[in-house]
């Protein structure tokens, strides 16, 4: 099964008139965004909220499969908060491969908020 786009995902469609608007890049052989993030993410006050985070640690994982090629999708993620992510802060993801064995791929992502660590992501990803 290919994967094809519509330009309407939520996390990097820039048709989404309510998505994040990802714009992701390759570098250092993974994926990469910076992006901030307005008041209508929040979940507490002042706070990115939690689900959003998932999110970007979603994408930044799925696309660091995606530039070398390869189409997925999520079939289990793993996201340890280490801090909390403030509303418009400059965030930075970074996505990686770290192994792959048959149809799944391994990746681990980060997230940062003004240079801060604030979650880690592991997820396997099954190819389409």
């Amino acid at each position: 099964m290919r994967r094809s786009t519509d330009n309407y995902c939520f996390a990097c469609g820039g048709e989404n008139p309510i998505g994040l608007r990802l714009k992701i890049e390759e570098r250092d052989g993974g994926s990469y965004f910076q992006t901030t993030l307005p008041r209508e993410y929040q979940g507490w006050s002042d706070l990115i909220h939690g689900g959003i985070v998932c999110t970007l640690l979603d994408e930044v994982m799925v696309w660091a499969a995606s530039l070398k090629g390869i189409d997925t999708v999520t079939a289990e993620i793993t996201v340890r908060f280490k801090n909390p992510t403030p509303v418009g802060s400059s965030l930075v993801g970074k996505g990686r491969i770290t192994g792959m064995r048959g149809k799944v791929i391994f990746t681990e992502g980060e997230l940062f908020a003004d240079d801060q660590i604030v979650a880690l992501g592991r997820a396997k990803l099954v190819r389409i």
